[in-house]
C-alpha cells in the first residue's frame, strides 16, 4: 500500500506553494486596503460636503436675515436715488438690487440715509448712501439673486415690480454656491415704518 509523500521543506514544489500563499495574501491584503480606502474617502466626502452645506446654509441665512431687517426698517423703497456715492448705473430699484431708506438713531447727522443691496462678482453687499462702493460685504459665493415687490391694495396684496416705490412688502430669493455645494433661500419683510407713514400719518411729524 502506497502512501503520499510531502514534499520536503526545501523542495521546489514546496517552493511554488510557500509563493502562491504569498501572493494570494498579498491580493487579499490589497483587496482589503483598497475597500478600507474607499469606505474612508466615501466617509470623508460626505463629511465635507455636510460641512459646506452648513457653512452655505448659515451664511445664506446670516445674509438674508441681514437684508430683511433692512426692508423691515425702511420708511420706502427708493424707485430712483439721487445719491452720488452710488453708482450712476445702479441708482434704481429692480430685480437685481433694491435701495431702502430706513431711519437714523437720534442724533445722527440726517434722519434717514439710504442703503443699497446689490450682488457684484459673486459678493453681496449692503452699501450706505454715505460709504464708497461697493460697500461692506455681507456673503460671497451668491450665484443669483431675486427681488419682487408687492403692494397691498383694498387688502389685497398685488404686484409692484414696475413701481417699487409703491412697495410695501418685499420678498428675496437668495442662491449661493460654496465648494460646489449650492443652496437657496428667500424671505419675505413688510416695510413697518411705510404702513406706519400711510396709515397713521401723525407718528412720522
Amino acid at each position: 500500500m502506497s502512501t503520499a509523500r510531502r514534499p520536503s521543506p526545501g523542495s521546489p514544489t514546496c517552493a511554488a506553494f510557500s509563493l502562491i500563499e504569498m501572493l494570494i495574501s498579498v491580493v487579499l491584503l490589497c483587496f482589503v486596503v483598497g475597500g478600507t480606502a474607499l469606505l474612508f474617502s466615501a466617509g470623508y466626502r460626505q463629511q465635507q460636503q455636510g460641512f459646506h452645506d452648513s457653512e452655505v446654509q448659515s451664511e445664506l441665512s446670516a445674509a438674508l436675515r441681514t437684508m430683511l431687517r433692512v426692508v423691515r426698517h425702511g420708511r420706502t423703497i427708493v424707485a430712483r436715488s439721487l445719491q452720488a456715492r452710488f453708482p450712476a448705473t445702479a441708482r434704481t430699484s429692480n430685480a437685481r438690487q433694491i435701495i431702502v431708506q430706513v431711519p437714523e438713531p437720534a442724533g445722527a447727522h440726517n434722519d434717514t440715509v439710504e442703503i443699497r443691496l446689490h450682488v457684484s462678482d459673486g459678493t453681496l453687499y449692503a452699501q450706505r448712501a454715505d460709504e464708497a462702493p461697493p460697500g461692506r460685504a455681507l456673503m460671497t459665493g451668491v450665484t443669483a439673486m431675486a427681488i419682487t415687490y408687492y403692494r397691498t391694495v383694498a387688502g389685497e396684496r398685488v404686484t409692484a415690480d414696475r413701481a417699487p416705490g409703491s412697495a410695501t412688502e418685499v420678498q428675496i430669493l437668495l442662491r449661493a454656491q460654496i465648494a460646489g455645494v449650492a443652496r437657496s433661500t428667500n424671505g419675505y419683510a413688510v416695510l413697518r415704518n411705510r404702513l406706519v407713514a400711510l396709515y397713521h400719518p401723525e407718528a412720522t411729524e
